[in-house]
């Protein structure tokens, strides 16, 4: 998987590997990758060195609450700057209200509610 030998795997590489491996399910394969960039490339540079890749397939449901609340941080920090705006957890909480759940997604309206709600509670400088 690792085309150039560098220790790394990047998005593109990833991709190749998730084709390759499950060639018949490839319609959401951009946004998986992305997704899983996100949760285990913990040092925020966009590509998976070998830890990172194990760490991900073998030890998520291991992972502390510390550690879990890391990996939505990274999840939402669509930008990787270190904080989370309105937008990037709008995006983010879009991406999780999936359509297929089997309760109705929430509206943007309900939405945007928790959204200004969390930013109250949560942003300390109120940036």
């Amino acid at each position: 998987a690792d085309k150039d030998g560098n220790g790394f795997l990047t998005a593109t590489e990833l991709k190749e590997l998730v084709v390759t491996m499950s060639p018949e399910d490839t319609a959401d394969v951009d946004i998986n990758v992305d997704i899983f960039i996100k949760m285990a490339a913990a040092d925020g540079d966009k590509k998976l060195n070998i830890q990172e890749a194990i760490k991900l397939i073998t030890d998520e449901e291991g992972e502390g609450p510390k550690e879990k609340m890391k990996t939505m941080f990274r999840m939402c920090d669509c930008d990787g700057d270190g904080s989370i705006s309105k937008r990037e957890l709008a995006k983010f909480m879009n991406m999780c209200a999936d359509e297929e759940d089997e309760y109705s997604p929430p509206t943007p309206a309900e939405i945007k509610m928790v959204i200004n709600m969390m930013m109250v509670m949560a942003d300390e400088d109120q940036d």
